[in-house]
């Protein structure tokens, strides 16, 4: 049996956060698994939502805003003070937190127009990019993601 995180130890830290990745791998998750959103300038960013009003409290469409304007965003605060401060992260400061021998989920909300992008980031693993798992709901999008 494996223990996978979802959205990082959600339970404990605000979800898709760094804080909530790093926590799990500190309680011996074997995997985690994030959310996988679009931003305006095309790079992926960790939220589950296609907006940012709960996580962040600014109803803003996440394809509608830069990378930098997400960033801006606290997405810690609403889980309680002591996560004030959190950012929204890259898909790749994620994947920059996996220990050897562990694996990255990476379910993808944003379709198919995500792809170049995550098929950039698996590059930049390198021979570790056997650790990260795509998973999503359209069998269209999973198909283009094995042929690329």
């Amino acid at each position: 049996m494996e223990i996978i995180a979802h959205r990082g130890a959600s339970h404990d830290a605000p979800e898709n956060t760094l804080a909530a990745v790093r926590l799990a791998w500190q309680q011996e998750a074997d995997a985690v698994e994030v959310d996988v959103q679009l931003s305006k300038d095309g790079k992926l960013v960790v939220i589950h939502d296609d907006n940012t009003k709960r996580s962040g409290g600014f109803a803003r469409k996440v394809g509608a805003q830069t990378l930098d304007e997400l960033r801006r965003l606290d997405v810690g605060r609403w889980k309680g003070k002591m996560w004030s401060g959190e950012k929204i992260p890259t898909l790749a400061a994620v994947l920059a937190t996996v220990p050897d021998c562990k694996r990255l989920f990476v379910e993808f909300k944003c379709g198919d127009e995500g792809i170049p992008e995550f098929s950039r980031a698996a590059k930049d693993m390198g021979k570790r990019s056997g650790s990260m798992v795509a998973i999503c709901f359209s069998r269209e999008t999973m198909r283009q993601l094995k042929a690329d």
